[in-house]
């Protein structure tokens, strides 16, 4: 599907639409398939794309070969770049690709220390260098380079939950 060009303000409408449709898909999930339907195809029009809306969340895929899903134990979609490291023993909440660019979030029952040990060791058994390693107020973010791709990790614990964010970026 091609859109013609839109005004920032239309753009902003359309966008301003897709996610409320997005943000109301637990209640849309419940009333049933013609109306998860009509949303799906109403975002779709909205964002441009496919638009996927389940009990687990939403994946939408752009025109582009874009992916964004947003829910809970989502798996990695076939664009994640291979040389890019998951984290194992989390839940998948948000993860988005773009090109070579990649962004995923988990949640994990474990320690935030657990989990730094855990992507760590993920990191540097695929190749990669950790350049830097900093903790600030419970938060650890770690820049790692290899393999062709630049890791920004930020690990952190609230509360007894853990997340996990990966950031990846292509390297020249």
């Amino acid at each position: 599907m091609r859109h013609q060009h839109l005004s920032p303000a239309a753009r902003f409408g359309s966008t301003a639409l897709a996610a409320a449709l997005l943000l109301g898909t637990p209640a849309l999930v419940s009333c049933g398939d013609a109306i998860q339907q009509g949303a799906e195809q109403i975002a779709e029009g909205a964002v441009g794309g496919n638009v996927d809306i389940t009990d687990e969340g939403v994946t939408i895929e752009g025109e582009d070969g874009e992916n964004l899903a947003m829910g809970s134990n989502l798996s990695l979609p076939n664009s994640w770049p291979s040389a890019v490291p998951a984290f194992e023993g989390g839940s998948l909440s948000v993860v988005s690709v773009s090109g070579a660019n990649a962004n995923a979030m988990w949640t994990y029952e474990g320690s935030g220390n657990d989990a730094l040990a855990t992507y760590r060791s993920a990191l540097e058994s695929a190749g990669y260098v950790i350049e830097t390693e900093s903790t600030i107020g419970g938060l650890t973010v770690i820049n790692a380079v290899g393999t062709g791709f630049r890791i920004d990790a930020t690990i952190g614990e609230v509360a007894g939950q853990t997340s996990i964010t990966v950031t990846a970026t292509p390297q020249p």
